[in-house]
């Protein structure tokens, strides 16, 4: 039997193109452009023009006329803004907002999520707000009109409800609303439970028609956090006011801590008690006595002989 030589086969393989070169360019191409992207935003929002443009796109939002001392964005793209105030806003009955410095954080998520909020997170310190009736029937501003509506619930300041807004023409009907239903809806929104909302060192008044103050809270602290659970969604809500006023009714050092979730509200924690003041104490009776004779009157009195 013969034996057979086994044939050998030797493979070689030819030389692939070098692709990562190319990749490592684009890369490098493309993270030049974002920071360059990123340097132009940085030092365009400390120009004049991105202020203004601030300034319209809050005036949209709130409905009323706002001005801004300085505007800057934060290294990670947040908004700074210092010096807040709508117009009319320190005249008493008249709604505005005003606050020290307001820090918006962005959710670039949002962006990209179909139906996600692009607001993260808004910090206010030394911000305050105040309420007036609108020619709506509504308190003004509507943007925080929800807003104000909870603090008071929560602060249990039991507001009276706003008259029926009277026309011109003193029919005393309620004129329609400016908005279209969708931005009405919107206004209505409870924007502020699906953001991290810190309010610091605040106040909020509430005016009537007349410009006589019907409510204020001073002292006023407020967090709300959104907490995400698998299948779940919460808000935790803690509020603290130094002290509350509305009609003769006042409270001191309040703190309100709530769990609210979309079946029901969970209140964890509440002191403080609303009293009433200025209410007139009853004065003791007077005791009218009779006047005791004086000495020249006994002298001159002498008792008759029997």
């Amino acid at each position: 039997m013969s034996r057979q030589k086994e044939q050998s086969y030797r493979i070689t393989e030819e030389p692939r193109p070098d692709t990562t070169g190319p990749i490592v360019y684009g890369i490098g191409v493309l993270l030049c452009l974002l920071g360059i992207a990123y340097v132009g935003v940085f030092l365009a929002s400390r120009t004049s023009g991105f202020r203004v443009m601030v300034e319209e796109r809050l005036e949209r939002r709130l409905g009323l006329p706002v001005s801004l001392k300085k505007v800057a964005t934060t290294p990670a793209l947040n908004l700074r803004l210092e010096g807040l105030a709508t117009r009319d806003s320190d005249k008493s009955g008249q709604p505005g907002l005003r606050a020290r410095e307001v820090l918006i954080g962005w959710s670039f998520a949002g962006w990209i999520r179909p139906g996600g909020s692009v607001l993260r997170s808004l910090t206010v310190q030394g911000g305050s707000v105040a309420f007036a009736p609108g020619a709506t029937g509504r308190w003004e501003p509507a943007t925080l009109e929800e807003l104000g509506a909870r603090v008071a619930e929560w602060g249990g300041f039991q507001l009276p409800d706003l008259p029926v807004a009277a026309r011109e023409d003193g029919q005393g009907e309620k004129p329609e609303a400016s908005e279209s239903p969708g931005e009405e809806k919107a206004a209505r929104s409870n924007w502020w439970e699906h953001a991290t909302l810190d309010f610091e060192d605040g106040r909020m008044v509430w005016w009537d028609a007349d410009g006589r103050e019907q409510a204020a809270a001073e002292g006023l602290g407020l967090k709300v956090t959104p907490v995400t659970l698998p299948n779940r969604r919460m808000t935790h809500v803690y509020l603290t006011l130094d002290k509350g006023r509305v009609g003769d009714r006042q409270v001191h050092d309040l703190i309100f801590e709530l769990l609210k979730t979309a079946e029901q509200d969970i209140v964890l924690g509440l002191s403080g008690d609303w009293q009433r003041v200025g209410a007139a104490e009853p004065s003791e009776p007077v005791q009218k006595t009779e006047p005791e004779p004086s000495a020249a009157q006994s002298s001159d009195e002498t008792p008759e002989p029997d």
